[in-house]
């Protein structure tokens, strides 16, 4: 039997921010790197129950915040441990 479980974001977690555009006649189509990061989530945005939760980024290093509201679909969490830096999906776990 497979289970999910929805983790929530919190504010202060770390997290990278995936973009899948890739500009136009881009050669880097195949190396293109589709996480930004590391990210800090400043603010948690929900106007209405029925519509789901968004979040106000900031670059890690206090940087200015993003202009645009970004949705939990995505953010990956960030972890880092001493030299190593951990990547686990928070979206969605599986056990």
């Amino acid at each position: 039997m497979l289970m999910t479980k929805c983790i929530k974001w919190q504010v202060g977690d770390q997290v990278l921010l995936r973009d899948v555009r890739v500009k136009f006649h881009s050669n880097r189509v195949i190396t293109n790197r589709p996480f930004h990061g590391p990210m800090v989530i400043k603010e948690i945005v929900q106007g209405d129950p029925e519509i789901g939760k968004a979040y106000k980024l900031q670059r890690l290093g206090g940087g200015k915040p993003l202009k645009f509201l970004i949705t939990a679909d995505r953010l990956k969490s960030l972890i880092q441990t001493g030299l190593y830096i951990i990547i686990l999906s928070k979206s969605l776990i599986s056990y």
